[in-house]
């Protein structure tokens, strides 16, 4: 007798451990996955005005997460890349020889980005974050 009750109470602890976890895979599929589109060909820009020519080489992928801010960032590909040439040409070399500087290269090109995408498309916060996978300057 004792194996008959030990059956149904090992059957519904097994189905009360294995429902949470099912209501888990759920709310995991529920996030948003991020999704990396990369800005090809890599950006070459010269910078800091007048003088001696001085290039930046850099790689960019943007972080995103939805399928329509990939397929924004792909329709509006030409916009995007002149926003971050005008950027990198604009800079001035103490700004890109230091990490500091490149971090706000970096931030400033997700803040321009992000604004013309809402002035075009009326879309807030299409890029998640700019990557740079690499930034090679010659001085």
């Amino acid at each position: 007798m004792f194996k008959l009750v030990r059956a149904p109470l090992l059957i519904c602890l097994l189905l009360s451990v294995a429902f949470p976890v099912f209501a888990s895979d759920d709310e995991e599929q529920a996030k948003p996955t991020a999704q990396y589109v990369r800005l090809k060909p890599a950006f070459v820009a010269n910078y800091g005005g007048s003088g001696r020519l001085r290039y930046v080489k850099v790689d960019v992928s943007l972080r995103v997460l939805s399928d329509l801010s990939a397929d924004l960032i792909r329709m509006h590909m030409a916009p995007v890349r002149h926003v971050v040439v005008s950027l990198l040409s604009d800079q001035v070399e103490e700004r890109v020889v230091t990490s500091v500087g490149k971090e706000e290269v970096r931030k400033k090109a997700l803040e321009e980005i992000n604004l013309f995408f809402k002035a075009e498309t009326k879309e807030e916060d299409v890029v998640d974050d700019v990557l740079f996978n690499s930034f090679v300057v010659q001085q």
